[in-house]
């Protein structure tokens, strides 16, 4: 997993589309870009809110791309990033103090309604995406009950979305864990120093999954999101690849195997055969935005009914 640890998100140096807006500082890892007002419209078939739910230290020059092309499919969506980090895989309770006022963008931006059709998209990445939805999930349940009184609302769960799930989920491996925390340092020398303490928690961790048998956080997250007690989903798409050194595609396949026998319609099964962990969108860029574009527009009209089984490497 990885995280971002810049305090700022400023447009990458190349073709990508210019930001229209400046984000919002709503806590160390939140950021919320809000739609201009000149441009809105209450218009059903663009997305209210995009989530983007990042990668354990995602850099932010690379965040910034997905926010870039988000605003170029849907100007008139507001983008909440939500970054992950390697201390909220640590700490549960740090987790929550950061990501909790991501709860309240929901409740603000996509308010209670009877009507199933989905009017956000949630966008998340790798281990530390999949962490990062997890815990929203808790705290939009009980950001709901506190104001349940006042508003009358008593749906607790997050109003129903699209689900882009790229890279994720998967399992923990000694050698996936400790090369994404290593691959989330910011240079070689750092990655030297650290590397030994690094390889003590790896050590730790088999210690504590394997002879104390206590449940894998990865797994923990994995099956939340497919609890239909936890998730109103319209639909979701997958993107991953066997190439990925971190994430396990077999393990990824399986969730959607897993969630359509639950009664989620999976609607795209994207697998590539080369493209490196959080990197689909880069080598691929037509065929990974394709799969954002028809996911929303089946998943908010209703049409999300039929899934793609998973389709081999462009590139063959």
């Amino acid at each position: 997993m990885a995280l971002a640890t810049e305090t700022t998100l400023s447009p990458a140096k190349d073709s990508t589309p210019k930001l229209i807006t400046s984000p919002i500082r709503l806590s160390s890892t939140v950021l919320l870009y809000n739609s201009p007002r000149k441009l809105w419209v209450d218009d059903r078939t663009t997305p209210k809110l995009v989530i983007l739910a990042s990668w354990m230290d995602a850099r932010d020059v690379h965040i910034t791309k997905y926010i870039a092309r988000y605003q170029q499919m849907y100007p008139m969506a507001s983008i909440l990033v939500i970054k992950s980090s390697f201390k909220h895989y640590l700490s549960p309770k740090t987790c929550r103090r950061d990501t909790a006022p991501a709860a309240e963008v929901i409740r603000n931006t996509v308010p209670p309604s009877s009507d199933s059709t989905p009017r956000m998209i949630i966008h998340l990445f790798s281990n530390g995406g999949s962490c990062i939805l997890y815990t929203l999930y808790g705290l939009y349940r009980e950001l709901v009950t506190r104001t349940m009184a006042s508003d009358g609302d008593s749906n607790v769960l997050i109003p129903p979305h699209v689900t882009i799930y790229d890279s994720v989920p998967g399992g923990w491996s000694y050698s996936g864990s400790t090369t994404a925390i290593l691959s989330s340092l910011p240079s070689r020398w750092i990655r030297l120093l650290i590397f030994p303490f690094v390889h003590l928690l790896g050590l730790w961790w088999i210690i504590k999954y394997r002879v104390f048998k206590v449940r894998e956080e990865t797994a923990l997250w994995a099956s939340a999101h497919n609890d239909v007690d936890l998730v109103h989903e319209a639909c979701r798409s997958y993107i991953y690849s066997e190439a990925d050194g971190m994430v396990d595609y077999r393990i990824v396949e399986k969730h959607a195997d897993d969630a359509k026998v639950k009664g989620f319609t999976v609607l795209r099964r994207e697998g590539y055969k080369d493209s490196e962990h959080v990197a689909h969108a880069r080598k691929y860029p037509e065929q990974y935005w394709e799969v954002v574009r028809e996911s929303w527009e089946l998943g908010s009209r209703g049409r999300a009914t039929v899934s793609v089984d998973r389709v081999e490497d462009p590139s063959t």
